[in-house]
């Protein structure tokens, strides 16, 4: 009898905070007794962020700060835990001073203005979300540069509840958030194609590789390399011992210095091509200067490095680090293109 007793009480516990809960979230008090209000808006968020973040992402670089993406509308509502047993009316307030470990607040003078037009929103009876709202940021006067660090945060918080509900004090918050990417080199991570006109003038043009692992190298047939041919391709190296971080070096050498925007290098096909690779600059053939590492998650057969603004370049060197091998050949390059 002892032992039901105790089992019963367990069960009744188990549907309890089943009825007091939602979405697998866990609440500020387990068994809280409360119909809670709590933020839990679906959208992606940069994972150094807490979760219901709307995030700018801006690159620092050489050249000033970048733009690279923007979160697009500031939609906010709410949930509780339980169906309204009457309407719930919920209030939003923009917290500049509120603050979350790790992360720094908006700079002041940032020129950036949020503004909540509309920050009352109802869950209706015998529901359990409410309807939205939007924040309005105005970011045509902004200062990116003051942004120097690595994430910021402009907190929007629940500043009331009515209607027999509570606030969440964990999940009471939702955020705009600037997220930094300093980048010390020239390379643009987010180019997807190319600028500028392609060179056609090779006059004069070199090229070698090589493959520190094995030994293996030599000069490059640059009129294969240039022709604009993916069927033609001057650079073949078979895997060896490791099938995908054989690293191969290619060397270039324009004949003079000339203002370029970047360069794409074609492989032969999708399973010959390059992974993640480094590039260094040089105008003497000397003093090379690291100018990034560019990684891509899919196997494309076009590798587009292009550069933050147009530089002086004379001599480009190619680190492929790793590359695709989806049937264990190798990386096999078909095309050099360079733009200015």
């Amino acid at each position: 009898m002892k032992l039901k007793y105790i089992l019963g009480l367990s069960a009744m516990a188990l549907a309890s905070a089943a009825l007091t809960s939602c979405d697998d979230d866990q609440y500020d008090v387990e068994g809280n007794p409360n119909n809670i209000v709590y933020v839990n808006i679906a959208h992606d968020y940069p994972g150094n962020m807490p979760k219901n973040t709307y995030a700018y992402e801006l690159y620092q670089t050489p050249v000033g700060p970048i733009l690279n993406s923007e979160p697009g509308d500031v939609e906010l509502y709410v949930q509780c835990t339980k169906n309204a047993p009457a309407d719930i009316t919920v209030k939003f307030e923009i917290a500049p001073e509120a603050e979350v470990e790790g992360l720094d607040k908006f700079p002041e003078n940032s020129g950036i203005e949020v503004t909540l037009p509309e920050n009352t929103v109802t869950i209706a009876k015998g529901t359990n979300r409410s309807n939205s709202v939007f924040a309005k940021v105005d970011i045509s006067k902004a200062d990116w540069s003051k942004f120097d660090g690595k994430a910021y945060l402009l907190p929007i918080r629940i500043t009331s509840v009515s209607g027999g509900a509570v606030a969440s004090v964990e999940k009471n918050y939702a955020y705009i958030g600037v997220n930094v990417d300093h980048k010390d080199g020239m390379l643009n991570p987010g180019a997807t194609s190319a600028t500028g006109s392609r060179i056609t003038d090779f006059d004069g043009w070199t090229g070698s590789y090589s493959v520190p692992a094995t030994g293996a190298g030599g000069s490059i047939n640059m009129s294969r390399l240039l022709d604009n041919n993916r069927g033609s391709y001057p650079v073949m190296v078979f895997n060896h011992a490791d099938k995908v971080s054989e690293e191969v070096i290619m060397d270039i050498d324009m004949a003079s210095v000339k203002k370029i925007t970047g360069f794409m290098i074609r492989y032969y096909f999708s399973y010959y091509t390059v992974k993640d690779a480094t590039v260094y600059t040089s105008t003497d053939g000397s003093d090379y200067t690291d100018q990034g590492t560019l990684s891509w998650s899919d196997n494309g057969y076009e590798r587009y490095f292009m550069f933050w603004a147009p530089m002086d370049v004379r001599y480009i060197r190619v680190v492929a680090h790793s590359y695709y091998d989806g049937t264990g050949e190798g990386q096999v390059i078909s095309d050099l293109n360079v733009y200015e």
